[in-house]
């Protein structure tokens, strides 16, 4: 279920029970049905605990953040008695990635809409980067939600890019080249794999690597020297580990309490781990946690109260650690969004970045020269404007001569290029130059201002509302897509039995609907008759 939907949980059918996924910054709502009329003595509860105020047939959550991830239930009363009801399961992910849906699968791959999202970058050894998130197409080529840049940011066509049918959060290299996928996918390739996948450096999956287990929801990944293979995220266990050959590694169980949304390797074999947790390994620990290989808590990094909201990202910088996140204090002191950590878990005080950044941070990439790039959801640090990115000295200082004032949207996603320009992904569009239309990926010179000659066409399914069959086998087609492969068809358009653009059928954009498509009927004359927000058709007012 989407967030915002309502989730209306049938007490007396004790097998009710429903998941339910948002995103961040979301609206999400949990409604209980009773039977009787609502009662202000019905107490909703998170994770067994009472939520103080929350009474009530309707339990609104807000704006979605990852700590809302966990069981919630009811403590249903009549003044008399009281019961207990079945508990809801709410997952809260990451980022801001739409739902994808298809009212008919055939047909639903077609549609394409302008503005794509990139969720994470991985640099390769060779320069190359690898693009993962929710797209289908990049420099014109089909991407499935995976694809390979050159080091200049043009297309890598040589890369074969296995087909991934969900959204892909987190990539690995392993030190032979294979590469790791983390995500809310099932099937790869044309072959099951539940949340995680591991590709040759071709880009074709590797069928040695095929893991059993249900990890549907990984936001982060960590390969050990050993060549094992460690998991976080939403899906059960929230931590977990694999062998190289994708078994499960069943004596690895740190069962954190919430979800694990950054994870970060040594060389020793320790994984240093971040979330929105409170709890690891059976001990106190918040935000963040640094593990032996076994799994257990690693005493020796003394985090004390840890961090008092989510962390996202995880970045060694030389012999110390680089933490960025939705965080304001780290053990007691203030820490607003990032802070550096020696390797004992202590603050090194020589990061530092005053009033730091006013809102959350995303994504932190360590740069050759020492400098450091971040990307996240803030419009400013330290009191001066930077809008969803920027460039900080090693000290932590903002470099004044990086000015990025082009996004009105998060940016999830940053890395360099090797001529010092910057790779930005997320899920923003903007208007450049007339012309030009930045979506989902951008490129930034050395200055932070926007290349708009840099032009990847990265492109998101879009939903389709509605469809139906002609007489002929035709399809019509409504919904809030804008592109029919590759081509400009917004709202409506109509599909050969080939499933190729009938570019007869109102090719013009403007002999189009004003606005998305939410159902359409075909009559007996085949005369078609179209529902939905559009005030005008044809250019003509309706």
């Amino acid at each position: 279920t989407a967030a915002g939907a309502t989730v209306n949980n049938s007490w007396t059918d004790a097998n009710n029970i429903e998941e339910v996924t948002s995103m961040v910054a979301d609206d999400a709502y949990l409604y209980v049905g009773t039977g009787n009329s609502a009662s202000d003595g019905d107490v909703w509860r998170f994770n067994g605990t009472d939520l103080p105020g929350a009474t009530g047939a309707t339990l609104n959550l807000g704006a979605a953040v990852l700590t809302m991830s966990g069981t919630y239930d009811v403590l249903i009363a009549d003044g008399l008695s009281s019961t207990l009801s079945l508990s809801v399961a709410v997952q809260v992910a990451p980022n801001a990635y739409p739902q994808v849906m298809s009212a008919d699968p055939a047909v639903g791959a077609a549609f394409e809409v302008a503005g794509g999202l990139v969720g994470s970058f991985m640099r390769l050894p060779d320069g190359k980067i690898l693009v993962a998130g929710e797209f289908s197409r990049v420099h014109g080529a089909p991407a499935r939600n995976l694809g390979r840049l050159n080091s200049d940011g043009s297309g890598d066509a040589t890369f074969l890019g296995t087909a991934v049918d969900g959204p892909v959060y987190a990539t690995a290299l392993q030190s032979d080249g294979k590469i790791l996928l983390g995500g809310s996918f099932r099937n790869v390739g044309g072959q099951s794999r539940v949340g995680v996948a591991r590709l040759n450096a071709n880009g074709t999956l590797d069928p040695t690597f095929a893991p059993t287990g249900d990890f549907y929801g990984v936001f982060a990944l960590a390969v050990q020297p050993t060549g094992r293979i460690v998991l976080g995220g939403g899906f059960a266990s929230r931590l977990a580990r694999v062998n190289a050959d994708g078994s499960s590694d069943v004596a690895f169980a740190p069962a954190p309490n919430s979800t694990v949304t950054a994870l970060l390797g040594l060389a020793d074999g320790r994984i240093v781990v971040g979330g929105a947790f409170t709890l690891i390994a059976g001990q106190s620990s918040s935000g963040i946690a640094r593990l032996s290989s076994d799994g257990s808590l690693d005493p020796s990094f003394a985090v004390g109260s840890g961090c008092d909201g989510v962390v996202y990202a995880l970045r060694l910088m030389g012999d110390r650690i680089l933490v960025g996140g939705a965080f304001v204090r780290y053990n007691g002191l203030l820490a607003i969004r990032t802070v550096r950590l020696f390797l004992d878990g202590s603050v090194d005080s020589s990061w530092s970045t005053g009033s730091g950044f006013n809102a959350s941070v995303y994504a932190l990439e360590v740069r050759p020269d020492g400098k450091v790039l971040a990307a996240g959801a803030f419009g400013g640090f330290n009191g001066v404007a930077a809008t969803a990115v920027a460039l900080l000295e090693a000290n932590g200082a903002r470099n004044t001569f990086f000015q990025s004032l082009s996004f009105t949207q998060a940016i999830a996603a940053v890395t360099y290029l090797d001529n010092g320009s910057v790779l930005v992904g997320g899920s923003f569009t903007r208007d450049g130059v007339p012309g030009t239309f930045v979506r989902g990926i951008a490129i930034l010179n050395a200055a932070g201002a926007l290349d708009y000659r840099y032009a990847p066409g990265l492109m998101l399914p879009s939903s389709v509302n509605r469809v139906a069959r002609l007489a002929d086998g035709r399809v019509i087609a409504g919904g809030p897509f804008v592109y029919v492969n590759g081509i400009n068809a917004p709202y409506l358009a109509r599909l050969e039995v080939d499933g190729t653009l009938d570019t007869s059928f109102t090719t013009n954009v403007v002999g189009r609907p004003s606005a998305p498509v939410e159902d359409l009927l075909v009559q007996p004359d085949s005369k078609l008759v179209i529902v939905g927000g559009f005030g005008s058709y044809k250019s003509t007012f309706i």
